[in-house]
């Protein structure tokens, strides 16, 4: 059997019917929930004056979510933040009974509402000011809430003492407006942890070079200056530890690299030339350094960074070297004759065991043969005389070194024995031949002492820049 075709028109007709008054429904029901909602309104704010607070003093509870650190700046001692301040309140004027008024909750906008300061601002008085014009939500008892985002800079004390490895406290302190209306208090309908603390951190995003570490609140006061009144404030506190990386890579690494490269001054040979060059390149290096820090860091006295003393402390050195160094060259290329304390100095200080081995090669033989007229003994050499198997009298310390002036014995004597002829029969020979004036004194020259003196340089300038790195560590990182 064959439908006719007035059949498919005829349903056709049904289901737009069927539409239309599921359309109509839908619309009266929107327009129901509007209607009741213009009642409300109309109801509410028939004598409502927003200029008047609900009552006085109004508690006001704050809970401020803590979204994002954009910059903690030491050198400013600043800290740009982003955040959402969340108000909430009681208006009994704004109650209604629901029953009466089927509305759950709706958002009003002449309606009165807290305001609150910023009184740590870097820009004055920053007031917490609804700039993106949001409304705030009533409920039917008359809790209002209103969700205010806010973008600030705040004074923030720093202590840079242990920078990189310095941690900082900043705090947002608020105050509500005016004074003796408002009673700012903490609170939060989230989660009972958050009731008692009034700060939310869930949605933090983090920061690259710092990280929190830890957060709280406080509740203080403080006089207002016209009044008298004691103005009740909220205080949100946020400690940071700083990422050190970046900082440990190029800042300390290099500052303890160079450190040692001071003491390699006394170590390159007179003859080279570059020795001044070299150590003013360091310093020079140094200086850089010692710039670019003092551009991350404040201009204030109170609490000097060790790292920028400790590069202070390195230039300084490396100026000291500087001038000890062109004291040396200078001294290598005198060709008067040397005083006779200098030579006093010399030999007293241990100059076998100071002077290098590139520098010990004229100064035992002149030294001995000048010292055999007077001691009437007898010059022997320590390899030689082991290599042609007689014995000596020697000192350890003086092995392989140069010709001693000692007698000659059947056998190797006790350690004992050749300690108290060392002492009795060699030292006074050193003396003799220092004091005696005469044309076979010892001739020490001046080449001779500037290597004393790059010898004595290395090992103090090395204990100091060792002592001074195991103490910039152990402060900075305690």
């Amino acid at each position: 059997m064959t439908s006719r075709p007035w059949d498919s028109v005829t349903s056709w007709k049904y289901v737009t019917l069927v539409l239309l008054i599921l359309m109509s429904k839908l619309s009266f029901g929107l327009n129901a929930t509007y209607i009741e909602e213009q009642k409300l309104w109309s109801f509410l704010l028939q004598d409502y004056n927003i200029d008047i607070p609900p009552s006085r003093p109004l508690s006001v509870s704050v809970t401020f979510s803590f979204r994002a650190l954009v910059e903690l700046d030491i050198a400013k001692q600043k800290m740009v933040f982003g955040g959402i301040f969340v108000f909430t309140w009681n208006d009994p004027r704004l109650s209604w009974n629901v029953s009466q008024y089927p509305v759950r909750m709706t958002r009003m906008t002449k309606v009165w509402r807290p305001v609150f300061i910023i009184i740590n601002s870097l820009a004055g008085t920053q007031w917490i000011w609804n700039e993106f014009n949001m409304v705030p939500l009533a409920l039917p008892n008359g809790n209002m809430f209103l969700e205010i985002p806010a973008y600030s800079e705040c004074k923030c004390d720093v202590n840079p003492s242990l920078f990189p490895f310095d941690e900082q406290i900043c705090a947002v302190e608020i105050i509500g407006w005016p004074i003796e209306t408002i009673y700012p208090s903490f609170g939060n309908q989230q989660t009972p942890d958050d009731n008692a603390t009034g700060l939310d951190i869930v949605t933090y995003t983090g920061n690259g070079e710092w990280k929190l570490i830890d957060y709280g609140t406080r509740n203080t006061s403080i006089e207002y200056c016209c009044s008298g009144q004691r103005a009740p404030t909220l205080t949100f506190f946020f400690k940071f530890k700083r990422l050190n990386e970046f900082y440990m890579v190029n800042f300390i690494l290099p500052s303890v690299a160079m450190s040692v490269l001071v003491v390699w001054t006394f170590i390159l040979p007179v003859e080279t030339g570059e020795r001044v060059s070299y150590s003013l390149t360091i310093m020079l290096s140094y200086t850089v350094l010692l710039t670019l820090l003092s551009s991350l860091l404040p201009s204030a006295s109170i609490n000097m960074p060790y790292i920028a003393i400790y590069l202070l402390g390195i230039m300084l050195l490396c100026a000291l070297g500087t001038s000890l160094t062109a004291l040396s060259v200078h001294l290598y290329h005198r060709r008067d004759p040397v005083p006779i304390w200098i030579k006093r100095l010399c030999c007293r200080s241990g100059s076998s065991q100071i002077i290098p081995k590139r520098s010990r090669k004229e100064l035992p033989y002149s030294f001995a043969n000048d010292c055999d007229a007077k001691s009437n003994t007898k010059k022997v050499n320590i390899n030689r005389s082991w290599q042609q198997g007689r014995s000596v009298q020697y000192h350890p310390t003086w092995k392989n070194t140069f010709p001693l002036v000692l007698p000659i014995s059947k056998k190797i004597p006790s350690y004992a024995a050749r300690t108290r002829a060392r002492k009795a029969h060699t030292i006074k020979t050193f003396d003799i031949c220092i004091d005696d004036d005469s044309d076979n004194h010892a001739k020490i020259s001046w080449s001779e002492v500037s290597v004393n003196l790059d010898f004595v340089c290395f090992w103090v300038f090395l204990v100091i820049v060792v002592c001074s790195n195991i103490v910039l560590f152990v402060l900075i990182t305690r």
